[in-house]
């Protein structure tokens, strides 16, 4: 994903060096419900691909949340 560097949907980025993955869509296609709820969203790469995904979901008018996490192994190289 590319955004400008003044994209206010990102509050943090950090990366040391380029990296690539690839995932199974039906690893990613559940999260694709939390992330159409959440009102912030979370998510890490850590250095063998393992990709984490955590949302902050509303869960009444009174402000409440919940957290819903879900967490993606990399495919492995052909």
């Amino acid at each position: 994903m590319e955004f400008p560097k003044n994209a206010d949907v990102l509050q943090t980025f950090s990366c040391t060096s380029a990296q690539t993955y690839e995932y199974s869509a039906a690893l990613i296609q559940p999260a694709l419900k939390s992330l159409s709820l959440s009102s912030k969203t979370s998510i890490r790469i850590n250095v063998e691909g393992f990709m984490s995904m955590q949302f902050m979901v509303p869960i009444s008018d009174a402000g409440d949340v919940t957290f819903v996490e879900f967490l993606c192994a990399p495919l492995a190289p052909l």
